[in-house]
């Protein structure tokens, strides 16, 4: 049985719908992490959920379930899909400090583990049934709408669709395969080394989440490890697949898809606010990344 499973028989839950929404185009997804849980129906078209160097195909009908602070990747082009982004519970404190500044101290207070004891590894369920996707529709639905108990009706919402999944998949209506990234032998580190190198991916992304990121803050993160900087750097690219650097990078630019999805904030303010000081640089770097401008992407995302 799935841990998400396990533990829904034993402790209650509150879920919380960050954001919903029905993408129709076909996209170049590049690798991204997400700070939260990532529910995706496959509408249209099939490839390849990569994480490391472990991946598993999907096709049309599928559910992708992706944990967060986990670098991965969707081949494609990533076509027509749902995607709904959620929490298992509901934590206002990251929610309503994403684009606001917050001090070395508070941000110290508010920890976001990289992954989740929830689901620690990607899972895609084959073939979901009409009664999962009519409660994926049910869910985007309530988010985009703009009724009077909005709120309460997405919990009741993604509650019955969570109901459908783990009902289907433990009477065996549903087979599914988790996605279990693992470093090859030769590249095996110490626990006390991947101890610290994780605690690094764990605290650039809680500052990220909660905070206007300094540019500084790399440098000053690997400064308070008691490793060789080149050290870190080399064993953070065993563990993550990625230098710190370019980890850093994909956590704001998913920060920037959020504020420019979310909120009617200016892209000067979103490149501020993701620690690029030059506008310019930042919309060529997102440009490069995403395959569009961050004006161009906040209007598809509002014609979608």
């Amino acid at each position: 049985m799935l841990p998400f499973m396990q533990l829904l028989q034993k402790q209650p839950i509150r879920p919380y719908v960050r954001y919903a929404h029905h993408m129709l185009q076909a996209l170049h997804m590049v690798p991204r992490i997400i700070f939260d849980h990532e529910l995706v129906w496959i509408e249209k078209g099939r490839g390849s959920l990569t994480i490391g160097e472990s991946s598993l195909p999907y096709q049309k009908g599928d559910v992708l379930l992706i944990p967060p602070g986990t670098v991965h990747t969707l081949s494609g082009p990533f076509e027509a899909h749902k995607a709904i982004h959620f929490d298992w519970e509901h934590r206002p404190e990251a929610q309503e400090a994403l684009d606001q500044q917050m001090d070395d101290q508070e941000a110290g207070r508010v920890r976001h583990k990289r992954g989740s004891l929830w689901l620690p590894h990607a899972v895609v369920f084959q073939a979901v049934g009409l009664d999962i996707v009519a409660a994926i529709d049910e869910v985007v639905d309530a988010y985009q709408s703009d009724a009077k108990f909005k709120s309460l009706q997405l919990q009741a919402a993604f509650s019955r669709l969570l109901l459908h999944l783990v009902v289907d998949v433990d009477e065996r209506r549903i087979s599914y395969d988790q996605l279990v990234a693992q470093d090859p032998p030769h590249m095996a580190i110490s626990l006390e080394e991947k101890a610290e190198i994780t605690g690094l991916a764990d605290q650039l992304m809680t500052r990220v989440e909660i905070a206007h990121v300094d540019p500084c803050l790399l440098q000053e993160l690997i400064q308070s490890i008691p490793l060789g900087e080149a050290q870190i750097r080399r064993l953070f690219k065993r563990q993550f697949g990625y230098t710190p650097h370019m980890y850093l990078t994909l956590l704001c630019m998913n920060k920037a898809r959020k504020l420019l999805q979310e909120s009617s904030t200016s892209v000067q303010d979103i490149a501020y606010a993701c620690g690029y000081e030059d506008a310019k640089y930042f919309s060529r770097l997102f440009h490069k990344l995403e395959g569009v401008a961050p004006v161009e992407f906040r209007s598809l995302h509002k014609r979608t």
